[in-house]
């Protein structure tokens, strides 16, 4: 599957994924992007997994285990930066 995704189309996709249960509180995409979202308890535990799986599901790839352990996957931000390395964008 040849990706056609640009950063912009994957921050909005990750924030929307991120938003599914709750709005991200910060008004500003810039904002939402940097927030922090597992250290403010946006998301749980149990929630985490989900977010892990949807985001394999959405963009088609295998999250390792130090993506999801790294600093940059507390932010929106840092998603769409860890996405985008397997994407090659």
């Amino acid at each position: 599957m040849e990706n056609t995704l640009n950063k912009d189309e994957i921050a909005e996709k990750v924030i929307a994924i991120l938003e599914r249960e709750d709005p991200l509180p910060e008004a500003s995409l810039e904002d939402k992007l940097d927030y922090r979202y597992l250290d403010t308890g946006h998301i749980d535990s149990f929630s985490i997994m989900n977010l892990i799986v949807e985001l394999e599901d959405t963009f088609d790839i295998k999250l390792s285990s130090e993506d999801t352990q790294s600093d940059q996957f507390r932010t929106a931000k840092g998603l769409v930066s860890i996405i985008s390395g397997y994407l090659s964008i």
